[in-house]
């Protein structure tokens, strides 16, 4: 589905990434691996639209495609759920699904409340999430359930690429459950998702290929059961390229 190539980014006299080459592949997940400052915040923040590229190209469909913004990202089918979700807490789950997208009648008059419930059922129903009510804030709501609601407003987006930062981070172990559940149903949709995670053990189970980054360069593009978890380890965790420009920013 879409596939970078090339990719350098700078920062004044640091070199965030360099010649970042790598593929995601529909109706697949794949795991973006790295330790802290391997690039990988970098490289996402390219794909979806917040940094400009110093040099190289993104490719979507076998189109090489420009972005000066996330909107123009998402445009083309690319959401992102971060780490901090971006929720409003004294919302309840309707209008958090529609931030950034909330539907309108009477000529943009008024607000269509329908619709907006409308929305959010049918994101909710897609992934299989199970919610207490639509109706809750979501300041009430537990980890696990918030990420729900994050990961349904980007499939409410129009998503076909979701990008996904560390999304079992500090959820409980059934939480972390119901999170990669519906990693498993984006996949069974067709749906492309991006992982980043520092839990080797969730990727190995939902991830079907592996990116690792080391000092803001590629050193591995892999399908997962290619892989054995050790020599995942030692990729991450093995001293940068000796080619490496600088380090990286951290991720």
């Amino acid at each position: 589905m879409l596939r970078v190539e090339n990719l350098t980014k700078r920062f004044g006299h640091v070199t965030a990434i360099s010649n970042v080459s790598c593929s995601i592949r529909k109706g697949r997940v794949t795991a973006l691996l790295g330790d802290n400052g391997a690039g990988k915040s970098t490289l996402v923040k390219m794909i979806c639209g917040t940094y400009k590229p110093t040099q190289g190209s993104i490719w979507i469909s076998a189109k090489q495609v420009h972005m000066e913004s996330a909107r123009d990202a998402l445009a083309l089918g690319i959401t992102a759920v971060y780490q901090d979700l971006a929720l409003v807490d004294q919302r309840n789950v309707v209008h958090n699904i529609s931030l950034g997208n909330i539907p309108t009648k009477w000529g943009g008059l008024m607000v269509d409340r329908k619709k907006m419930r409308q929305t959010a059922e049918s994101a909710l129903n897609y992934m299989n999430a199970k919610l207490p009510s639509l109706d809750i804030l979501v300041s009430s709501m537990s980890g696990g359930q918030r990420q729900a609601v994050a990961i349904a407003r980007a499939c409410a987006l129009g998503g076909q690429l979701v990008v996904m930062d560390e999304p079992t981070a500090a959820l409980g172990i059934r939480e972390q459950r119901m999170v990669l559940d519906v990693v498993h149903d984006l996949r069974s949709k067709g749906i492309s998702v991006l992982i980043i995670s520092h839990n080797l053990d969730h990727v190995f189970e939902v991830a079907d290929d592996l990116v690792i980054l080391r000092g803001g360069r590629v050193v591995a593009e892999v399908e997962r059961n290619s892989v054995a978890h050790d020599d995942v380890v030692k990729l991450i965790l093995a001293g940068q390229p000796k080619d490496a420009e600088t380090e990286g920013e951290a991720a």
